[in-house]
């Protein structure tokens, strides 16, 4: 993946690297190994929650082998259905951990929304499928006014 990452050099400022949450695939591996920095998308969920200490074990390795430059920008929450009484709790366990990891969480959200199971279902991204649902709209927000601003060469 880096070697064909090298022959875009130059073309774009960003290239943004979508996986599976498959911590420790080769893929995966791959894209933690061709990165500069990462946006660890996260559900309220309790999963999620167990899926960031796997996660953070594999940044650390992936660091220590062959990415020493890779950081964590920060937790986006994904899927979040705000008026759920469980969701608040988990959100603040995640908080936690944030805090205790020394990781942000950015203050856009993704809200959750059928089009996105839709979505994933035709195997189409959520901007070809539904371009002004409110997961749509949410993620152009999160990458124009809080991630792309505050990366270097933007």
């Amino acid at each position: 993946l880096n070697d064909e990452l090298s022959k875009l050099e130059g073309e774009y400022t960003h290239i943004i690297i979508d996986n599976q949450p498959l911590i420790g695939g080769l893929l995966t591996t791959q894209a933690l190994a061709a990165s500069t920095d990462l946006v660890i998308p996260v559900t309220a969920d309790v999963f999620s929650l167990q899926g960031l200490e796997r996660l953070q074990q594999a940044i650390t390795s992936i660091r220590r082998r062959v990415n020493p430059d890779l950081t964590v920008a920060g937790l986006l929450l994904n899927k979040l259905n705000p008026r759920h009484n469980l969701s608040g709790g988990l959100v603040q366990s995640i908080a936690k951990w944030a805090e205790v990891n020394d990781t942000k969480i950015f203050e856009t959200y993704i809200r959750e929304s059928v089009s996105i199971r839709e979505a994933q279902t035709l195997r189409e991204s959520i901007f070809a499928y539904a371009p002004h649902s409110n997961p749509a709209l949410d993620l152009m927000n999160f990458l124009q006014r809080e991630y792309l601003p505050n990366q270097e060469g933007s």
